[in-house]
């Protein structure tokens, strides 16, 4: 598993770095790639996915990081950092971390992110960045190199929502939660999780909590005309669900890569985004 899991995540960073023009789908944009120093501020906003962070060229705690960033004309949100100020000028951005809302503490920083490719087209960059810290009392100096994209919507062809068109792996890509009369928000998880969907309602989902590891678990999926539904199995079987009692998503949207479910419930919606990836069903082996 600890093998399977390695090239799972490794193939989620390599998306973002190598995704190609596809020409012969109109719903997919194509790649662009342009010169660092040319990236503009008007280029970078939009919400963007922090999907992947290499430390000195090597996975470790930090690849796990991931996170939503928010990029307005003037500022930008993440996390607990709300409307930090930035500049972009000759494939250099700066910005200005305001402190984080949970703490009294000014523990607002100035943060130097280098340019390293920017795709204007896909959407897509990386960013390099210098630090230097003391770890106990080892002093730690490198790089950390930044991996993000936009967050993804619906390309590829619209296909009919049966089982076979949803069997396959899946990566959540994020979740919106709505309540009634409030904004929607958005969220990522700091982590990868993958859902599988398999022959005969055999499921499996897989959470990366490292580069090198993470947890897997089996269970089953139903599929009825318009929805779904999958649990991992807590040692049940399948003869102790009981049809009306299930967690019910509606499938919103199904393409040959993209897959919207969502559940609403009194005032309350959760909508998650699912894009596909071409991995086999997880096994301990």
């Amino acid at each position: 598993m600890r093998k399977y899991l390695f090239f799972a995540i490794a193939l989620v960073a390599g998306t973002l770095a190598f995704t190609s023009c596809e020409p012969n789908n109109p719903n997919k944009p194509e790649s662009q790639e342009i010169d660092p120093k040319e990236v503009t501020a008007k280029d970078i906003v939009g919400e963007w996915l922090l999907d992947s962070v290499i430390f000195n060229n090597e996975y470790g705690y930090y690849q796990m990081d991931r996170q939503l960033i928010t990029v307005r004309t003037n500022d930008l949100d993440v996390r607990d950092r709300k409307k930090n100020a930035y500049t972009v000028k000759d494939g250099i951005i700066t910005v200005n971390y305001s402190k984080n809302e949970w703490n009294d503490v000014d523990d607002s920083y100035t943060a130097t992110y280098e340019i390293v490719s920017f795709d204007k087209g896909l959407k897509r960059a990386e960013l390099k960045e210098h630090v230097e810290y003391i770890d106990g009392d080892q002093p730690v100096e490198g790089y950390m190199h930044y991996y993000l994209s936009v967050l993804p919507e619906p390309t590829g062809k619209d296909l009919d929502i049966n089982e076979a068109n949803i069997k396959g792996a899946w990566l959540c890509a994020y979740y919106e939660h709505y309540a009634e009369g409030e904004t929607a928000i958005k969220e990522v998880s700091p982590h990868f999780e993958f859902e599988f969907f398999g022959d005969n309602h055999k499921f499996a989902w897989l959470m990366g909590v490292s580069a090198v590891d993470g947890y897997f678990d089996t269970g089953f999926w139903w599929f009825k005309p318009g929805y779904m539904y999958m649990t991992v199995a807590y040692n049940k079987t399948l003869s102790d669900y009981n049809e009306d009692d299930l967690y019910w998503w509606k499938i919103e949207k199904l393409t040959e890569d993209y897959m919207i479910l969502s559940h609403r419930d009194d005032g309350y919606a959760e909508v998650c985004h699912f894009v596909r990836r071409d991995m086999s069903f997880p096994s301990e082996k």
